[in-house]
């Protein structure tokens, strides 16, 4: 049974203060109720204090290190009583105490010695690290008022940790009991199976579909996948480029003859082309088109154009989606990919280096050793990889490069061309001996500079044309001193021409000759500005304050308040979301991000007025690099800062979250032992209960949270979540089909409640 579905509430655990001394519970109660700060009443709440520590110190007898700090901290604290008449953070700190005693009753019960390993070095931790500050501290009785909140953090942090590995624990308990019931399962079901006969297992063995099931590709990252951003380049623009390119892949190539000579000499013997330049240059642009001619003349074997969000980004999904894409479209190598997949059906997830091995190197030696594969194939295969550096890789060689590195004699006929920016990992990949030897380097900065300013002046002309006569200008228009001042601000960056198209023919405004006239000025400022350290950058990112700083001039208040956040959470959500998703997410009134994005059509990809599905995307990477770089995006207004804006989408989620509720997709009781797969219109009740909003909150809050700037709020917000949402969430996952990624998110949301148990304060999200 895949649903972990709770019964009911969880009881409260038992308190031990009661039992613990007679009449604490009198003197603890009396704390809680008192709210004055009053003197009388500040006397009641410290006494109450170091009641509290009393009981801690019996309780913690099962670790000496923390009876022994307590004890310390007990003495210190009267010591302080003697000297103070204020004291802000007490009944709070006291609330923390509390549930620390009663699971330390609970460990003195069996010992520490039978306590999990974790726990005991959490305690020591506890004791050492943070209450052995309060040691020989009764000579500073001004100090201990800042002591006090923090030891509240710390306490609150230990257990709210404790709350998680809990609940880590008994997910790994359910997730023991939930395998064995489906091996049962899978026991008496393989008695049925075993009537259907083994025709039935080969032919699904063998079917497309199983490959599919079996290896997960990423279809998005096909070249002409819907949801791709990318276009290809302008007709009559970067002919020698494409001429180099397709000089590599074959020299005999049927289009070299309708093209003009290489930019640079192709290199045809060489089975890796790594084409690389700036953000905006126009990398994707042509390896789009490069891969659309090549489909078209049947030498295209796959494509995987990445980008930052979804699966897309993860590197282990590369090659098993290549190996896809291959047996899709020759039939002898799929014939031998799924005699692989058959003998190892969870080569998906294997490291890269292995997914290489045994899903394209194996099943290529097979069809060449195959006589009635030998020869089928043809004898260039084309593999496009776009956009490498948009992966997340954080290892210091590239992981893709490296093992292409081991295999790349063995990869024939296939030929790889690699598109990226110039980042360290990915340059230092290509300096690996055996990838230097069978790589040909195309920096599109060795491009003739005359070429690339004809390429983008011959955009712009166009793209100006349009804009003439959708707005029926003069036919002088735009002046040729300001279409040159255009194309010197380019600076070869074709992303900016396109932004800069979009801008100036921006409907909204209807003023193309004034936004013209501003976008210069910017630009030339920009120039005159940075002088001798301009950079194509310096200008693009002049294009995007003007964009930013004349949509927040069209925009009231109340909405330009808003821009920021919702700009931010476009650039840094796990995967893309459309605009009623944004105003659920944010808990923005409905239609609000609708109201917004008009004013930026000219940098984000905006879905139509009628469209609920389509989501809101960057029209170019560019973008979300500048508006998270303080160097780049200098004004303030609209620069994002990751961690604030992290801490902001976590907090939003589990405020969400809060929503969830015990069988949530109201499942009938008679449906508890099936399998999720087999509960009638399940898919149905999924998507009328848990909003797209709320399924991305419940997949990826914890990513956010664990890079988020910690603050007070958060941290709230974290422990109602854990105390009260826990297991809802839990079954929400299972309904959703990605169970499997809890254990991974409670262990990270534990590393970084240890990790923020270390600050020396708390920091809190005043600064956006």
């Amino acid at each position: 049974m895949h649903r972990l579905r709770q019964k009911g509430p969880a009881s409260p655990a038992p308190s031990i203060s009661a039992s613990s001394s007679p009449g604490t519970d009198a003197r603890l109660i009396s704390t809680q109720d008192g709210n004055s700060r009053g003197k009388d009443l500040f006397k009641i709440g410290f006494d109450g204090l170091i009641t509290a520590l009393k009981i801690t110190k019996e309780v913690s007898s099962a670790c000496p290190q923390l009876q022994l700090a307590v004890g310390t901290l007990v003495t210190v604290l009267e010591a302080y009583k003697k000297y103070s008449e204020a004291s802000e953070g007490i009944d709070s700190l006291i609330s923390r105490i509390q549930p620390m005693n009663e699971m330390l009753g609970k460990i003195s019960l069996n010992g520490i010695e039978h306590c999990p390993e974790a726990l005991r070095e959490r305690l020591v931790a506890l004791a050492w690290r943070r209450m052995i500050q309060f040691l020989n501290a009764a000579d500073y009785a001004e100090r201990i008022e800042s002591w006090v909140k923090m030891l509240d953090w710390h306490i609150r942090s230990f257990v709210l940790e404790g709350t998680i590995a809990l609940e880590l624990s008994v997910y790994q308990g359910f997730n023991e009991m939930n395998t064995r019931l489906a091996q049962v399962n899978k026991g008496i079901k393989g008695v049925n199976q075993g009537i259907i006969g083994l025709r039935g297992e080969i032919d699904l063995t063998l079917s497309p579909d199983t490959l599919y099931r079996t290896l997960r590709p990423v279809i998005e990252a096909r070249f002409d996948s819907g949801s791709s951003v990318h276009v290809q380049c302008y007709k009559d623009t970067r002919r020698e480029v494409l001429a180099t390119l397709c000089s590599w892949l074959r020299p005999d190539h049927p289009r070299l003859a309708n093209l003009p000579e290489s930019a640079v000499p192709a290199l045809s013997d060489r089975s890796i082309l790594w084409l690389h330049a700036l953000a905006g240059a126009g990398k994707s642009t042509i390896a789009l088109t490069a891969a659309d001619w090549w489909d078209k003349d049947q030498f295209l074997g796959a494509s995987f154009f990445c980008a930052r969000d979804g699966e897309r980004s993860n590197v282990d999904c590369i090659f098993r989606t290549l190996a896809y894409q291959l047996a899709r479209r020759f039939a002898v190598f799929r014939k031998q990919l799924a005699i692989v997949v058959e003998a190892d059906p969870d080569l998906h997830s294997s490291n890269p280096a292995k997914q290489l091995e045994k899903l394209i190197v194996e099943p290529l030696k097979a069809v060449n050793a195959d006589p009635e594969g030998r020869g089928t194939l043809p004898g260039q295969v084309a593999i496009v990889i776009d956009a490498l550096d948009e992966c997340t890789d954080n290892d210091a060689v590239s992981i893709v490069l490296k093992s292409l590195s081991l295999y790349v004699a063995k990869l024939a006929p296939l030929k790889f061309l690699i598109t990226s920016r110039p980042e360290e990992n990915v340059a230092r990949g290509f300096f690996i001996q055996s990838i230097r030897e069978n790589t040909q380097e195309l920096p599109l900065i060795a491009i003739p500079e005359d070429l690339t300013k004809r390429d983008i002046s011959t955009y712009l002309r166009s793209r100006l044309a349009v804009i003439r006569d959708q707005f029926a200008l003069s036919a002088s228009w735009p002046p040729p001193e300001q279409f040159e001042n255009l194309v010197d601000l380019s600076e070869g960056l074709f992303i900016f021409a396109a932004t800069a198209g979009l801008y100036i023919g921006d409907h909204a405004s209807r003023d193309p000759e004034r936004r013209l006239t501003t976008l210069l000025d910017a630009g030339n400022a920009a120039a005159a500005r940075n002088g001798p350290t301009l950079t194509p950058l310096s200008i693009l990112d002049a294009l995007y304050i003007q964009v930013l700083e004349n949509a927040a001039k069209r925009l009231e208040a109340l909405l330009k308040a808003q821009l920021k956040l919702i700009l931010g959470t476009i650039v840094l959500a796990e995967e893309r979301l459309n605009p009623a998703m944004l105003d659920v997410l944010l808990g923005l009134s409905a239609g609000t991000v609708r109201r917004i994005l008009p004013v930026l059509g000219a940098i984000l990809i905006i879905p139509a007025a009628d469209d609920n599905s389509t989501t809101v995307r960057p029209i170019h990477l560019s973008f979300p690099n500048f508006l998270v770089d303080p160097l780049r995006c200098t004004d303030r207004n609209f620069l994002v800062q990751p961690p604030i804006q992290h801490s902001l989408i976590a907090l939003k989620c589990l405020k969400l979250m809060l929503s969830l509720k015990y069988n949530i997709c109201e499942v009938d009781v008679q449906h508890d032992r099936l399998l999720n797969s087999e509960i009638p219109d399940l898919p149905a009740k999924i998507a009328q209960r848990l909003s797209p909003a709320l399924q991305y909150a419940c997949k990826y809050w914890p990513g956010h949270l664990c890079r988020a700037e910690i603050g007070e709020d958060l941290l709230m917000a974290l422990e109602e979540f854990c105390n009260i949402q826990l297991l809802h969430w839990l079954e929400a996952l299972s309904l959703l089909g990605c169970v499997d990624t809890v254990i991974e998110a409670l262990q990270s949301v534990q590393a970084y409640m240890k990790a923020s148990a270390s600050q020396p304060s708390i920091r809190t999200n005043t600064r956006y």
